[in-house]
C-alpha cells in the first residue's frame, strides 16, 4: 500500500498533538481538572508509600545505631534547645486572627535548633528550627495535649517535593548511594540536586538566620498559608571563614549570654494554586506575587541552656506538625505522610532508648 506524503504529515501532526497533550498532562500531576486553593491532589497509592518510609527509615536507623543511643533519622544533631515566648501580634486584621492567632496572646515554648544530616558544624548543612508552643486551647488534630508544633527548615523548599520522591531517596541512601537519587542516568533529578547544593551552607548562626515551613498548611476554611521565621534584625555577624566542630552552639551561647534573640513569624498566603501548589514541596511560592505578613513575634531570652539535663530533655523532645489545630491543618503529601512517620519514628527512638516520653509544659526545672 501506498502512503503519500500528505499522509504521512498528517499522522505526524496527530502524535505530536497527542505527545503534547500527553506530556501537558503529566507535567499537572495527571490530573484532568484546574487546581483550587487551598485543595490537597493525594496520589492514589500515597498509604503504600508511607508504610514504605516507615518501613525503610526504620531500617536506616538500625544500620546507623545498631549500637547505642538512637538518634533521629533527620536533624539529628542539635546546638541545644532553648526557652522561648511565642507572642500573638495586637491589632491583627481581620483576616489574620484565626485559631492560634484569633487574640493577641503570649504562649511558654520550647526551640529546638539542629543540623540537618552533617556531624560536625565544619560540613555544610541544612539548619532546622522546631517550635513547641505550649498552653493553646483547643482539639489537637493528633496526639492530644496542648501544644503546638512549628518544624522549619533554613531554606524555602525541601529538595524532594513528594512522598514517592522521598521513599526513593531513601531507598537510594540506604540500599546504593544517595547521589544515584539524583544523578541516576535514567531518572534524573537535577533541579533536586541544585536545591541540595544551594541550601547546604555555613550559616552564621542559628539565631541570625531565616527558615521556612517549605509545606503549606490551612490559614482558616479555604486557604492555605506557608510560616516562616525570619531575625527581628539583620545579621550581625560575618560569614564563618574557618568553621570549627561546634561554632554554631558556641555562637548561639554567646548571643544569648549577652543578650535576647527575636525572629518575626509569619505567614505566606496562596495566591495562585498553579504557581504555588500544595503538592510539591520543591516549589518556592513567590514573594512578589505575596509577601509574609507578620503575625507573631517569637522571642529568646538571655539564657543557659547547655546543661547535661537540658541537653538531655533536648535530645528526647517529639515534633510533629499534625500537633496543630484544625484550623491549621497540614496540607500536602509530604505532611499527610509525616503524620504516621514522625509519630512512628519517635516511638522507635523513645523505646530503643528506654526513654518514658510526655509533652512538655514549659515548667521543666532546668
Amino acid at each position: 500500500m501506498r502512503i503519500s506524503c500528505l499522509g504521512i504529515s498528517h499522522r505526524l501532526a496527530a502524535g505530536v498533538l497527542v505527545f503534547v497533550v500527553a506530556a501537558s498532562s503529566l507535567a499537572c500531576g495527571g490530573r484532568d481538572r484546574d487546581l483550587e486553593l487551598a485543595v490537597e491532589y493525594p496520589a492514589a497509592d500515597e498509604a503504600a508509600t508511607t508504610r514504605r518510609l516507615i518501613e525503610l527509615t526504620k531500617e536506616a536507623l538500625e544500620q546507623r545505631h545498631a549500637s547505642g543511643k538512637v538518634l533521629r533519622f533527620n536533624q539529628a544533631r542539635h546546638p541545644g534547645c532553648v526557652r522561648a515566648d511565642f507572642a500573638v501580634e495586637p491589632g491583627l486584621a481581620a483576616d489574620l486572627r484565626v485559631g492560634l492567632f484569633a487574640a493577641p496572646r503570649t504562649y511558654p515554648t520550647w526551640i529546638r535548633f539542629a543540623t540537618a544530616s552533617t556531624r560536625s558544624d565544619t560540613e555544610k548543612d541544612f539548619r532546622g528550627m522546631s517550635l513547641k508552643v505550649m498552653g493553646v486551647e483547643g482539639e489537637m488534630l493528633f496526639g492530644g495535649g496542648a501544644s503546638f508544633d512549628f518544624v522549619l527548615n533554613s531554606h524555602p523548599v525541601l529538595f524532594v517535593g513528594t512522598p514517592e520522591h522521598f521513599a526513593k531517596f531513601v531507598d537510594r541512601s540506604l540500599n546504593s548511594h544517595p547521589l544515584l537519587f539524583f544523578l541516576h542516568p535514567l531518572d534524573l533529578h537535577l533541579k533536586e540536586l541544585g536545591i541540595v547544593r544551594a541550601g547546604r551552607q555555613h550559616h552564621v548562626s542559628h539565631l541570625e538566620i531565616p527558615y521556612w515551613s517549605t509545606t503549606p498548611y490551612l490559614f482558616g476554611a479555604g486557604r492555605a498559608v506557608k510560616y516562616a521565621a525570619k531575625p527581628c534584625a539583620d545579621s550581625a555577624s560575618g560569614p564563618h571563614d574557618s568553621p570549627t566542630e561546634d561554632y554554631l552552639r558556641d555562637a548561639m551561647r554567646d548571643h544569648l549570654a549577652a543578650g535576647d534573640a527575636c525572629f518575626d513569624f509569619m505567614v505566606q498566603f496562596q495566591t495562585d494554586a498553579e504557581a504555588m501548589p500544595i503538592e510539591d514541596a520543591t516549589v518556592e511560592w513567590s514573594e512578589s506575587v505575596s509577601p509574609f505578613q507578620k503575625v507573631a513575634t517569637v522571642r529568646i531570652p538571655a539564657q543557659s541552656f547547655d546543661s547535661a539535663a537540658q541537653m538531655e530533655f533536648c535530645e528526647n523532645l517529639a515534633f510533629n506538625p499534625w500537633h496543630s489545630l484544625p484550623e491549621h491543618r497540614p496540607l500536602g503529601g509530604l505532611n499527610r505522610v509525616r503524620r504516621e512517620l514522625y509519630a512512628e519514628l519517635a516511638r522507635f527512638r523513645h523505646e530503643r532508648n528506654r526513654v518514658s516520653y510526655s509533652e512538655p509544659t514549659g515548667d521543666e526545672p532546668f
